[in-house]
């Protein structure tokens, strides 16, 4: 067994943990890692007790090589051919900073390869390159499982898209969209892939999942009594309570000029990706600017400052995030969805656009002006209730957003245009990828009955019975050896999950 995991600065602890862990039941297995970060993170990683990653790559050293490498167009065209009509462009979408061109609804810190991004020679060295050396590297190193801590940019999709292509075992951590409920997802195109197959197998014999069909049902009823965000939306929201607080805002002026004033003096070494303190003090004080002006212009409405029609809604999306540029790669420009729906509504209804409140601050000059010259389109305040919107819409839009789960929940019809993990619930919902036929597709949904509670049951039964507690704060927040050492059974559920090849097999066999 020869295991190859992802570290990150804020995901260095939880590896060595896993690792550990994996080897008492498999004495014979060996790791190696690719690691992201400056000196500090290659010092941890090199000192740290438990480290038995051999060879461990250093993000930054390889980013070099790539970038400086000639590339045969000859050798590019046969390695393309090699894997499905668009698998290089996909990867180039997924990265927010190569693929920065893409990024039409949000503000990203430049860094150098964001700079990169127009040299087209450059994209090409360095995307062929990090392709090539993952494709080279799983196969030398003789690869059996690779693990992800998520799935969130250009080398951790090209990763897991190359062990589907050479049938290596993948596993990625992915919130399940209920509390802090996470699984180990698998190089499926489908997302919560295991959750899926245990949910199909549950629909013909309903007892794989009974043990936790009450856990269900008790969700369904609270929910629909009182409806909760999962619980990194509330982290978010309270994080940027306090960033856009003028307490929060010197506070992160005093960082960034202590930050700025080491780079001086260190002057380190870094990977193309990582933005420089000076870019970063800029980016930020612009933001504070973006945030205060906002107050005093308020673009917003409140519900209640809207003609009363009959209305869609669409709950804009962070940008960039994975849950466009990687599940929806073709529907990442926000403004172009706003108006498609816009232009697809009966003339009398309204469309509200509620902005989402993590990127207050983050929007590109213009972006919500050109929103509020659509007819009849209305920008909504991002602290307005969003179950209130859905459950008064008489459709819920969204590329792979919360807000179509949230409205199969509350028996409301929903449109989705990109690839979501509740499109395996196959009722009360109109996927519809293109865009053209959006007229159409609007008026099938909205004679579309409800979701079948017996189906969401069922759903969300499997939710339950593969998932596991990874609160948002350990995942994100740079946990120390002490925090994971008190939470081992996260430890030991994702090593179990790594080393069975179906992991829900043996779940499901217990049930």
């Amino acid at each position: 067994m020869r295991c190859f995991f992802l570290f990150a600065p804020v995901f260095i602890e939880w590896p060595f943990a896993i690792a550990q862990e994996i080897r008492k039941t498999n004495p014979d297995a060996s790791f190696a890692g690719l690691h992201r970060g400056g000196k500090d993170v290659i010092r941890q990683i090199s000192l740290h007790k438990e480290n038995c990653f051999d060879p461990l790559y250093a993000m930054a050293e390889l980013e070099q090589q790539w970038i400086e490498a000639e590339v045969d167009q000859e050798a590019l065209a046969e390695f393309e051919a090699r894997f499905e009509p668009g698998f290089m462009k996909r990867i180039i979408v997924a990265d927010r900073k190569m693929g920065y061109g893409y990024v039409t609804g949000g503000v990203v810190p430049p860094c150098a390869l964001s700079r990169m991004s127009n040299d087209h020679d450059m994209v090409i060295r360095y995307f062929y390159g990090m392709a090539s050396f993952i494709d080279r590297m799983l196969v030398e190193q003789k690869i059996t499982h690779v693990f992800c801590y998520a799935v969130a940019g250009g080398f951790a999709l090209a990763l897991r898209e190359l062990c589907r292509h050479h049938k290596i075992i993948f596993r990625q951590l992915e919130h399940t969209r209920i509390e802090t409920l996470n699984i180990l997802d698998d190089e499926s195109p489908t997302i919560l892939a295991p959750i899926a197959r245990l949910y199909q197998e549950a629909l013909k014999n309903p007892d794989l999942v009974s043990s936790t069909i009450p856990q269900a049902e008790l969700y369904i009823k609270k929910f629909r009594e009182h409806p909760v965000q999962p619980g990194y939306m509330e982290h978010n929201k309270n994080e940027l309570k306090r960033q856009s607080s003028w307490r929060g805002i010197v506070k992160q002026l005093y960082r960034d000029l202590y930050g700025l004033a080491s780079d001086i003096v260190k002057r380190p070494e870094r990977e193309l990706e990582k933005t420089s303190e000076w870019d970063l003090l800029v980016h930020n004080l612009q933001r504070a600017f973006r945030m205060k002006k906002l107050a005093k212009q308020n673009p917003f409405r409140t519900v209640e400052q809207v003609p009363k029609r009959p209305y869609a809604y669409f709950p804009l999306h962070v940008d960039p995030e994975a849950s466009t540029m990687i599940l929806s790669p073709m529907h990442v420009n926000q403004i172009h969805i706003i108006e498609s729906i816009s232009k697809s509504l009966p003339l009398s209804w309204n469309l509200l656009v509620k902005e989402h409140f993590p990127m207050i601050g983050l929007r590109p000059n213009g972006f919500y002006e050109q929103i509020r010259r659509m007819p009849g389109v209305y920008l909504i305040h991002p602290f307005e209730n969003n179950f209130n919107l859905i459950k008064n819409a008489h459709i819920t839009c969204t590329i792979t957003g919360t807000a179509g789960w949230e409205s199969l929940l509350l028996k409301r019809p929903a449109i989705v245009f990109g690839n979501t993990p509740y499109l395996a619930l196959e009722q009360g919902m109109i996927h519809t990828p293109d865009l053209s036929n959006l007229p159409e597709k609007i008026q099938e949904a909205l004679s579309i009955p409800p979701i079948d509670d017996r189906r969401l049951i069922l759903y969300l039964a499997a939710v339950y019975k593969l998932s596991f507690e990874f609160p948002s704060h350990l995942l994100w927040g740079s946990a120390s050896r002490e925090a994971v050492e008190a939470n081992w059974s996260i430890v030991e559920h994702i090593s179990r999950q790594i080393t069975e090849e179906n992991p829900e097999v043996l779940t499901t066999a217990q049930a």
